[in-house]
């Protein structure tokens, strides 16, 4: 073959090339109750004024933000720019003011929900990043917040949660009414449990939910045959983030494509 046709053929002209590796950017942002949030983000190098859509990964409670590293890669990879961080009161984001913060005196949901915020605020200001198409990927914990969070932020297209609980302590919230709200709404939701009995339980009342309210079939549960919760799903079975960037893709959007350069659909004729 002419080795200026493999050139283009390698190079990326009749065939792109995958992303390759890049180290993740660390940083760190004030919450609006002057909290520090710590986290990275990877974000693709695209062509002048291409921005990458947005996921955010949340962890249970107890968690950190390194049990989504290799997920992070994977969107990366993909076409996203990926954010992985520490809620307040854990790892990096552990301390405030230099005392440890006890989450259990207040009202972790509302709380946290500010940490989400912030991180969607610096991202926001990054220019390469498109905030209005975001998608949240929650576990335990974390899949909760998620959840709730995209009740209150038009910006987020779809939720894919990992273990995510009915309800959890300190907080009157059950995720199913969040379920409810979204599958009204026609957001793409995605839950994964494992083989727990709360794990079942919480998949079969969700489920029902959803099946009152979602005319769209933009929902789906899937029960995993690992012993596992939360983060550990992804460790045990990491093909999972391969999964959610399909399902994603199928029903939210393509994160390769701009929907600023596509043609403008025509409206339908009457």
């Amino acid at each position: 073959m002419n080795k200026a046709i493999l050139s283009l053929l390698i190079g990326g002209v009749l065939a792109p090339p995958a992303l390759a590796f890049q180290k993740p950017t660390d940083f760190s942002v004030k919450t609006d109750d002057n909290y520090e949030i710590h986290g990275e983000i990877l974000i693709p190098k695209k062509a002048k004024d291409a921005k990458s859509p947005l996921a955010i990964f949340v962890h249970d409670a107890k968690g950190r933000r390194s049990q989504f590293s290799d997920a992070q890669m994977k969107f990366f990879k993909s076409g996203y720019a990926a954010v992985i961080f520490d809620l307040r009161g854990h790892n990096q984001s552990s301390k405030f003011e230099g005392r440890e913060i006890d989450l259990s005196k207040d009202d972790p949901w509302k709380l946290m929900r500010r940490d989400l915020s912030a991180v969607i605020g610096y991202c926001k200001e990054q220019k390469d990043v498109d905030t209005d198409r975001i998608v949240l990927i929650g576990a335990g914990f974390g899949a909760t917040l998620a959840l709730k969070f995209a009740t209150i932020d038009e910006t987020v297209k779809g939720v894919v949660c990992l273990s995510c609980p009915l309800s959890a302590p300190y907080s009157k919230d059950d995720s199913s009414k969040f379920v409810e709200k979204l599958s009204v709404k026609s957001i793409p939701m995605l839950l994964y449990t494992g083989k727990t009995d709360d794990d079942k339980k919480a998949a079969k009342d969700i489920k029902f939910y959803a099946d009152k309210a979602n005319a769209s079939g933009k929902f789906e549960v899937k029960n995993l045959p690992i012993d596992a919760k939360s983060g550990e799903l992804l460790a045990q079975k990491p093909s999972l983030a391969d999964e959610f960037v399909a399902w994603f893709k199928k029903n939210a959007f393509d994160p390769t494509k701009d929907p600023a350069k596509e043609p403008a659909k025509e409206p339908p004729k009457k």
